[in-house]
């Protein structure tokens, strides 16, 4: 399974800043590939690490258990979901939940937000599946261009667009920060 990520890795513009992590961290990196949820990870350190999924709260925020019992309220990186209230937003969070909820997941720390939350990349470990580029394949959120500028992540929002898939079979959807703006 390992050699499977690290082709995966390698070969995927979308996770190439994975490549830099793993020259970064060395060590830890795969110890996290490998580490059980439960075990002596540090959270609050900048590597990777694996938690479980225990709460999914919207379209793009959940919480997590790390080792020791340790829980985060974390919020994906690189998207925006609709907010609950707003059209699509029960769906989205229907969406992440079928993802991730009572999932093990590797975490990627990118930085925290002004509500103290770890913005987050999310790596299934069963499939290795990219969790913030799903939700985007799946149409269920949008780039939030103002924090991530990849252009893959940009084409799977416009396939998913181009598709309607989820939010984008709607008449009109409204970018989750304009809709913030409006209320």
């Amino acid at each position: 399974m390992l050699l499977k990520y690290f082709q995966q890795i390698i070969f995927t513009g979308a996770r190439r800043f994975f490549v830099l992590a793993f020259l970064l961290s060395g060590l830890p990196f795969l110890s996290a590939c490998t580490a059980d949820p439960e075990s002596t990870q540090d959270p609050n350190s900048q590597s990777i690490h694996s938690a479980l999924v225990i709460k999914v709260k919207d379209g793009d925020s959940l919480i997590l258990r790390y080792a020791q019992g340790i829980e985060k309220e974390v919020r994906l990186f690189g998207i925006d979901a609709p907010e609950y209230n707003q059209a699509f937003g029960q769906d989205a969070k229907h969406i992440l939940e079928n993802l991730t909820l009572k999932k093990t997941v590797l975490v990627q720390k990118h930085t925290t937000d002004r509500y103290q939350r770890e913005v987050v990349l999310l790596i299934r470990v069963q499939d290795d599946l990219n969790i913030n580029l799903a939700m985007l394949e799946q149409g269920a959120a949008w780039v939030y261009r103002q924090y991530q500028n990849e252009p893959s992540w940009a084409r799977l929002e416009k396939r998913a667009k181009s598709q309607q898939q989820g939010l984008w079979a709607g008449a009109r959807p409204v970018a989750p920060w304009e809709w913030r703006k409006s209320q």
